[in-house]
């Protein structure tokens, strides 16, 4: 992902949070309940925000 250029790690990592939750809302809106290779891409990209948000909290813990 492209940086911005914040020095602040987690600023970083928060933006490409955010980009990644924007482009789950494009999968979003393209899914339809026959259509299961979106189901199965959303399940991924869902399953990744969650893996990424738990490090997020882990280091904000640490």
């Amino acid at each position: 992902m492209t940086r911005i250029g914040f020095k602040d790690n987690k600023t970083n990592e928060l933006i490409d949070l955010v980009k990644n939750v924007l482009g789950l809302l494009n999968i979003v809106r393209g899914v339809t309940l026959s259509d299961k290779k979106n189901q199965e891409q959303l399940l991924e990209k869902i399953m990744d925000l969650q893996d990424k948000l738990s490090q997020l909290r882990e280091q904000e813990e640490n």
